[in-house]
């Protein structure tokens, strides 16, 4: 069955994932469903996925056998609604799937993502806190910043705020906000 469905990956028209993606969902069902067949549905699912498939993907988060691949189909779906999900898993989550889930709002920018990972650095696992500096630096907005200098101002680690400044000065300017940009670098280079 899965020889099929890539198959139809393959062959369908962007007008027609809709239908594909129904088809991934319902395979994701099915008792008989190997690793390596959740693997690549999950693929796929991040491929051409729509919100249609958050619920499904979401639910696997808390499953420790399937967390990492829905984390990643939610993180490449990346609707408002698939980085809902990351963040609600988030409060629930803790060491190394903490980790990944916060990753995967750093990589997908989420700003809405800004109070959770304002309070996550605070977090007394250090490899969570870490991580939610780092992914504050790839959102890179002004609360961003506004965070991360909150953070350093608290006794986050000096590298980990440094590199996440750094992030946060290329997103400012990518964003065309180089006088807050301006002012991470003379901060860093000061």
């Amino acid at each position: 069955p899965l020889a099929r469905l890539e198959a139809l990956i393959r062959k369908a028209p962007a007008r027609e994932y809709a239908g594909v993606e129904k088809a991934l969902l319902g395979a994701l069902g099915s008792p008989d469903l190997t690793p390596g067949g959740y693997r690549v549905l999950c693929r796929h699912l991040g491929r051409i996925g729509s919100d249609a498939s958050v619920p499904v993907l979401s639910g696997r988060l808390s499953d420790a056998e399937h967390t990492e691949l829905a984390r990643y189909a939610l993180e490449q779906i990346g609707t408002d609604r698939a980085l809902a999900a990351l963040r609600g898993a988030v409060s629930t989550a803790k060491g190394a799937r903490k980790v990944a889930l916060i990753n995967s709002l750093g990589v997908c920018r989420d700003a809405a993502a800004v109070p959770l990972l304002t309070e996550a650095c605070g977090d007394a696992d250090g490899e969570v806190a870490g991580s939610a500096v780092a992914a504050l630096g790839r959102v890179g907005t002004r609360a961003a910043l506004d965070a991360l200098t909150a953070a350093a101002k608290q006794g986050a680690d000096a590298s980990a705020i440094d590199h996440a400044l750094l992030a946060c000065g290329e997103q400012l300017i990518a964003a065309g906000n180089t006088v807050a940009a301006a002012g991470v670098y003379s901060r860093l280079f000061a």
